[in-house]
């Protein structure tokens, strides 16, 4: 049944095929706001020159990056149908069709399970690349029975390269799929110096992000409510759409922006900032640590994906392992957010430490470099393993 839907939406194509078909594809789930999406909108900032067409496989919760995405390439929505098994299986036809229309496809996924549904049926020589941001998604063990057919996958930090390595291995994969994974770390906008900061007698502190379960952000609200407790003077400024992910009762502690489009605005909050909390059960490596760092903002972080590359404790900032007691977790968050309040000197070395790494690391010249060559000059496909 489901290979007869897909003939159809292939059937579909045919009577109908369209008149430009690109040679670059992608497929990504949202463009809503996300370190992710702001990552894929980079991506499709290079291949912009051979006009992409781009599907968007689930409903997005905001429109923050669509244009963004737009200004690069033909944006095609997909999610009023791809959320019916028997629609979707249609939608892979099309998609097939499509691709397999053009001269020399080059398809590019990360974070939709659709694309690995759609594999089977591209034709041979279509060159494929995934991107993981992050290991223990789900995205990892769906892709798996596809390895062999990827052409290429890149991880973006060395953690989830040797998490990928494991799975591999206790897989019994053959030694040669590893080799076709390369490690591609995102950039930001580092300034040329470290921004100045007014001095306060209030700690500022921030969180950025979105408010999915593994970020934990109820457990910033309950840090902000346990330093307002112990007299601790800090401020909690909550930058996303955050209210629903921190307790009513704690509340009172934070200040929620709501969502910041403006890229000055974000840069704002952060130049006004001196501590950045991310309490996540499982991360890639976040672009809000980079960001932050970028801009002197001290991270203190649980200790997951692959933050600890770059993160050393009491160095750049702070790591917290062993994350899985949550209460045990807000107390010592609340106790270096006090720490750093009555030690000004410390912070103010640790915000030094945190641009300098920064300004060493994450220019993003390498991320540039390798998107442009793949898209520039797309592969020699035949044989291109």
């Amino acid at each position: 049944m489901k290979n007869m839907l897909v003939h159809l939406g292939a059937l579909l194509y045919r009577l109908r095929p369209c008149s430009r078909v690109p040679e670059i594809f992608f497929l990504f789930p949202f463009f809503h706001v996300g370190g992710a999406e702001r990552v894929h909108a980079e991506i499709i900032k290079k291949a912009a020159p051979r006009s992409p067409l781009v599907f968007i496989t689930h409903r997005s919760q905001g429109d923050a990056l669509r244009e963004t995405f737009a200004e690069n390439a033909r944006i095609v929505e997909l999610s009023r149908w791809t959320g019916n098994p028997v629609s979707a299986a249609v939608v892979v036809g099309y998609l097939a069709a499509v691709i397999n229309s053009s001269t020399r496809p080059l398809v590019f996924s990360s974070n939709t399970p659709l694309f690995y549904t759609l594999l089977p049926y591209l034709r041979e020589d279509a060159f494929v690349v995934d991107l993981i941001h992050a290991f223990g998604g789900g995205i990892e063990s769906i892709s798996l029975p596809f390895a062999a057919r990827l052409n290429r996958r890149i991880v973006i930090d060395y953690h989830t390269l040797e998490d990928l390595n494991r799975l591999y291995a206790g897989c019994n994969m053959p030694d040669d799929l590893l080799k076709r994974v390369g490690v591609v770390e995102n950039g930001v906008a580092v300034p040329v110096a470290k921004p100045e900061r007014v001095a306060t007698e209030r700690l500022r502190v921030l969180y950025v992000g979105r408010g999915t379960e593994e970020k934990r952000v109820h457990l910033v609200g309950r840090i902000a409510r346990l330093c307002h407790e112990l007299g601790v003077p800090a401020d909690f400024t909550l930058v996303g759409a955050l209210m629903h992910a921190v307790d009513l009762a704690d509340h009172p502690y934070c200040r929620f922006t709501g969502e910041l489009q403006d890229p000055e605005a974000v840069a704002a909050v952060y130049r006004a900032s001196d501590i950045l909390l991310l309490t996540s059960e499982r991360e890639g490596f976040p672009m809000v640590v980079m960001e932050a760092m970028a801009n002197g903002v001290v991270p203190a972080t649980t200790d997951v994906g692959g933050i600890s590359h770059h993160l050393r404790d009491g160095e750049n900032g702070f790591l917290l392992g062993d994350c899985r007691d949550e209460d045990d977790l807000v107390r010592r968050f609340a106790a270096i957010v006090e720490r750093l309040h009555q030690d000004r000197p410390l912070l103010h070395r640790l915000s030094d430490a945190a641009y300098a790494h920064a300004a060493a690391n994450f220019s993003g010249k390498g991320f540039e470099s390798y998107y442009e060559k793949l898209f520039a000059t797309l592969p020699a496909v035949a044989g291109d393993r």
